[in-house]
């Protein structure tokens, strides 16, 4: 399929792992509320197995909007990096393909960051799909933020804080009827201002784990922000595909990620990071084996 040959302004990046079953409704959902923006759809189909990716490339065939790509490998959320190979529009939209764009959602955010020349990355205002909100922001994770996640840290947190630095890291309280910066967001639905991301979009090293957060980071160091656009609406049904792996998986990849991220943005505060996330590690086996159960993140 041809790529589009007038410039977009809008280049919306749609990846897919064995969720061909989801993705047709968040492309309809692309077509319905583009309106008359300048887009164009880079769709990955990032290895897939389920081998339906087929015919959402027939049905979208005659819309030149529309390129559809295959990766021979699985790349995780860095797939949508091909966008920049294909497309050089002022800003870049990260889908989900459980992610539904509500009507005017794309013109909204494409306001919003007109206006505000700061915000390097504008996210919509996640749904479930009843309508209530997801609220799952983060601030920037820093060395000091991490050791209250810890189960040493998350005690003292709990029992001497009131919590206090648990409820800032996870924005309690966060009014998102006001368009708030929110500093770290999930990339469902995601408006990122392509003059910042260089190279890539997501670090390749942060395939499942981790590349929101990079992200973000990288944003903040570049001198821009993050923010909730609150009237711009998607739904997101957090399918989550990668739960099958298990727990003890999931636990021992976000830690490897962790270290990471800590690495790579405060390699000066590295070497304390690794001791304390061993030492967490050792706790939260020494619960697992003694209580049956691991506390939570």
């Amino acid at each position: 399929m041809t790529i589009p040959k007038k410039q977009s302004d809008i280049s919306i990046g749609v990846s897919s792992w064995n969720t061909s079953e989801l993705v047709e409704e968040a492309l309809d959902s692309i077509v319905a509320t583009a309106s008359d923006l300048n887009i164009d759809v880079t769709v990955i189909d990032d290895a897939s197995t389920d081998g339906g990716f087929a015919p959402l490339a027939e049905k979208f065939k005659n819309d030149s909007r529309f390129l559809f790509v295959r990766n021979e490998k699985n790349l995780g959320v860095p797939s949508a990096n091909v966008v920049l190979e294909h497309t050089k529009a002022k800003y870049i939209v990260t889908l989900d393909s459980d992610a539904r764009l509500m009507p005017g959602t794309l013109q909204m955010l494409v306001a919003f960051m007109e206006a505000h020349p700061e915000a390097g990355a504008i996210t919509a205002n996640l749904l479930n799909a009843d309508g209530s909100p997801q609220i799952y922001y983060r601030r920037t994770l820093t060395p000091f933020r991490y050791f209250f996640t810890t189960l040493i840290g998350s005690f003292i947190d709990k029992y001497f804080l009131g919590l206090r630095n648990s409820k800032s890291y996870r924005h309690v309280g966060l009014d998102i009827t006001q368009n708030p910066e929110i500093e770290q967001s999930p990339t469902s639905c995601l408006m990122i201002r392509r003059e910042i991301v260089g190279s890539y979009i997501f670090d390749p090293v942060f395939r499942i784990f981790m590349p929101d957060v990079d992200l973000c980071k990288r944003i903040y160091d570049s001198g821009h922000k993050v923010y909730l656009v609150s009237a711009a609406k998607a739904i997101h049904l957090k399918s989550g595909s990668i739960s099958k792996k298990g727990k003890v998986w999931l636990s021992h990849e976000l830690d490897y990620r962790f270290m990471l991220y800590f690495k790579k943005h405060y390699p000066y505060w590295f070497p304390l990071i690794f001791i304390a996330m061993k030492l967490d590690r050792f706790l939260r086996s020494v619960m697992l084996r003694t209580l049956g159960r691991e506390a939570a993140r």
